[in-house]
């Protein structure tokens, strides 16, 4: 597979004034991106179709070239409720920049499930939140990864945590119909926990009695100052469906003078009607380099061979990466 990427972003933020007491802040991204792919192994994406979210001709929903946007408009509600309790909420809206499809009377959007809650925050207990919420891709990968600052490469980087067994709300990194808390430092130590009652989709427990669903989410950390350690535990049921998934990760993340670095391992295991449907280990060894306006990034990426699916899925991703700031909030790139 080859792929070339020339992109261009901006991102701001502004306050609008606030409204009974509470501080409503509006920021975001832009950004549209050209996209140019290459698939040099069919058999390969025939093979792993079931990863893909799209069909074997159009691996990762890309075609041979287009244009790619990446736009976020976010809304962010605090208020004070005294003591030391802040009142939290966020909405993320996604409009399309550009895009063939037409939407008759309706923005037409990228997500129709971003990252959305409501909560509560002190510096004493930590963080509860319920709504729509990031939990495993945003641990680890979101982190130091130079390759990951373009849309292009980080869904490849997504495509690469996916497992077959899984839908999209596993591989983009959001859970629906979630419950989170998110300790406060205690010595460097943090500690986040979701709790879901439909992960993947809207909650039909009502309707669907194939089985009620139920996921877990946790992801301790340690910012050990030079460096950050973490791990994170995943086990999914989805709605409407027998299949489970259960997923780890290790990962270290730190800087080196103007050197940022890490190594990521995953293991994804899954099943359907009760039978293991995947089984799979993936490493990641990204690097960074700063200097001045320039960002000089190299990523390399190992998913070794499926354990329990038929054939070789094994497979390498080299990633480079070259970003030039305009200034602190505009940037652009080639990958």
């Amino acid at each position: 597979m080859k792929q070339k990427l020339i992109a261009a972003a901006v991102a701001g933020a502004f306050v609008v004034p606030g409204v009974a007491m509470a501080q409503v802040t509006i920021s975001g991204e832009l950004a549209v991106a050209y996209d140019s792919t290459k698939v040099s192994e069919p058999n390969f994406t025939q093979a792993t179709a079931g990863a893909n979210r799209g069909t074997a001709a159009a691996p990762f929903n890309m075609s041979s070239s287009s244009m790619t946007p990446d736009a976020k408009i976010k809304f962010t509600v605090k208020e004070d409720l005294g003591g030391g309790t802040e009142f939290q909420g966020y909405y993320e809206f996604r409009p399309v920049l550009d895009s063939a499809e037409a939407v008759a009377n309706a923005f037409n959007v990228s997500s129709t499930s971003p990252p959305s809650y409501v909560g509560l925050a002190n510096k004493e207990w930590g963080q509860f939140r319920a709504g729509t919420l990031n939990t495993w891709t945003g641990k680890g990968t979101g982190e130091n990864q130079p390759t990951a600052m373009h849309y292009s490469a980080a869904r490849l980087i997504d495509y690469l945590m996916t497992s077959a067994t899984t839908t999209t709300s596993f591989g983009s990194g959001r859970w629906r119909n979630d419950f989170q808390y998110i300790s406060p430092s205690m010595s460097g130590f943090t500690v986040q926990v979701d709790y879901s009652t439909a992960a993947d989709s809207n909650d039909a427990d009502k309707t669907v009695t194939t089985k009620k669903t139920s996921s877990w989410f946790l992801a301790p950390e340690y910012n050990a100052g030079f460096a950050k350690f973490g791990y994170a535990y995943a086990k999914m049921q989805f709605e409407a469906t027998t299949n489970d998934l259960k997923a780890q990760k290790l990962w270290v993340n730190g800087d080196i003078g103007p050197i940022s670095t890490g190594l990521l391992w995953a293991k994804v295991k899954g099943t359907a009607a009760g039978v293991a449907a995947q089984d799979v280990t993936r490493w990641f060894l990204p690097v960074a380099y700063k200097v001045g306006a320039h960002t000089f990034g190299l990523q390399y990426s190992k998913s070794r061979d499926d354990k329990v699916l038929a054939g070789d899925q094994s497979a390498k991703y080299i990633g480079v990466a070259y970003n030039y700031n305009l200034s602190k909030r505009t940037f652009m790139s080639v990958s």
